[in-house]
């Protein structure tokens, strides 16, 4: 008999961690389709595999989430009471871009069923890299959709499409597309997100050269840090408006993922607050203060 995977936070069964939903029961949807699960390509994609030799592909994310959806109802799910949709990283951004799908395919078996969305860490910002001013983020995702097939195939949240015109990419990205979501959620995710600073602001720093083993970032480097910082306010302040159902609850740590215990591998250890990334502890700038925002 195989063991039981525990990763803490939202999944925890311990009634200490997750008082409210420590008996729930679980289900945990490994992820491996790299397009939070919106790709829809007819047809399969040569690539190359780990060993050089062409493989083939299928690029169906959306159909690989319907079918497990499906697999959760026929397994009991069909008759809670009470559904927490959530994911972490790539998984969150998933749920900001098919909460409503998921809902409706639970709501076909189950109509009183409450659904809601929890998602850790998929609030990716639309941001230009802080030495070169490119958006490479953004262009990465209009690059991929040509195998992803998401956009033309209207597996993006559809008002967002419809409000989006010529830039159907922005549907892509939580700031542009959890305006449109209908189902009610709950955000979680650090202001001075770990991933983002260094992969998409490409910041290459941190403010206490102690952590991670990068170096400690110059004046110039820390007036990014701070403005993304502001940025991510923004976009998070935008939905909150939109939606007097949803609500946020932000960390400043330096951290990606905050609801879980593996953190996607990143080497630091995992954030609720008050660890030694927490940006309040020693070595970090006095203006960096915590954040945090809940509103319902």
């Amino acid at each position: 008999a195989g063991s039981a995977m525990v990763v803490g936070g939202l999944l925890s069964p311990d009634p200490r961690v997750k008082p409210r939903f420590h008996n729930f029961a679980m289900g945990f949807l490994k992820y491996c389709d790299g397009t939070s699960h919106t790709s829809a390509a007819p047809n399969p994609v040569s690539v190359a595999g780990a060993d050089g030799r062409s493989t083939t592909i299928w690029m169906r994310g959306r159909a690989v989430l319907t079918a497990q959806i499906h697999d959760l109802l026929r397994q009991g799910m069909a008759s809670a009471a009470e559904i927490i949709v959530s994911g972490g990283s790539a998984g969150g951004l998933t749920v900001y871009l098919g909460l409503d799908v998921v809902r409706d395919i639970i709501h076909a078996a189950n109509p009183a069923a409450r659904v809601v969305g929890a998602p850790d860490a998929g609030f990716f910002l639309d941001t230009a890299t802080a030495a070169g001013g490119q958006y490479a983020y953004r262009q990465a995702f209009i690059d991929a959709d040509k195998f992803w097939n998401a956009t033309a195939a209207g597996t993006l949240p559809a008002a967002c499409i419809a409000a989006s015109s010529s830039e159907a990419w922005r549907c892509f990205l939580a700031p542009y597309a959890a305006p449109y979501i209908e189902t009610p959620f709950f955000i979680s995710n650090s202001v001075y997100d770990f991933w983002q600073l260094l992969n998409e602001l490409d910041l290459g720093c941190t403010p206490n050269a102690a952590v991670a083993g990068y170096p400690q970032c110059t004046a110039a480097q820390m007036q990014a840090f701070l403005a993304y910082r502001a940025a991510f306010l923004d976009g998070i302040q935008t939905t909150l408006k939109a939606h007097p159902y949803t609500g946020a609850g932000l960390v400043s740590c330096f951290v990606h993922e905050i609801n879980v215990d593996y953190c996607s591998g990143q080497s630091l250890p995992n954030c609720r607050g008050w660890n030694a990334y927490n940006v309040t502890a020693p070595g970090y700038p006095p203006q960096l203060t915590p954040d945090a925002i809940f509103a319902m």
